[in-house]
């Protein structure tokens, strides 16, 4: 996207294309308010300093943060895992089926005898059905993020 910014070219989010795209039909005005008449901005400017106490218990906090982060992280999954989890989600399979074909209402009709999770989140897909996309690899997208199976 070129700015206004005399032909500058930065980035924006999806989301954030979306939202000017909706916002292109209103007429409004950007009011600019100077951050000097926010109380949040006075208090971010003229923070108090902090005393040796604190400062030892922000190192503390910081690498407790910092091993619980270490411990926690989630093992790489790998494209042929994620797509083998993905085939054995029903869930994800109905609607990778209701992207190709757009015959959501029959399939959220079929599944409802079945099963209630299953239908629950079905019709929740279905909400979400312009987002969705099927990537070449056979994954479930919402916008530019996997859907997670099961």
């Amino acid at each position: 996207m070129a700015g206004a910014c005399g032909g500058c070219v930065y980035s924006v989010s999806e989301r954030d294309r979306e939202w000017i795209l909706q916002l292109q039909e209103h007429q409004f005005t950007l009011l600019y308010g100077p951050g000097s008449q926010n109380l949040a901005d006075y208090l971010s400017r003229h923070a108090r300093p902090a005393t040796v106490q604190e400062k030892v218990e922000a190192e503390d906090v910081e690498d407790y943060v910092r091993l619980v982060v270490d411990r926690s992280r989630p093992l790489p999954v790998s494209i042929q895992e994620f797509r083998g989890a993905a085939q054995d989600d029903e869930c994800i399979q109905l609607a990778i089926a209701g992207v190709c074909t757009g015959k959501w209402q029959k399939m959220i009709r079929d599944l409802s005898r079945r099963t209630e999770d299953a239908h629950s989140i079905l019709v929740a897909l279905h909400h979400v059905r312009q987002d969705l996309s099927v990537s070449p690899e056979g994954c479930l997208l919402r916008g530019v993020r996997l859907v997670v199976p099961r």
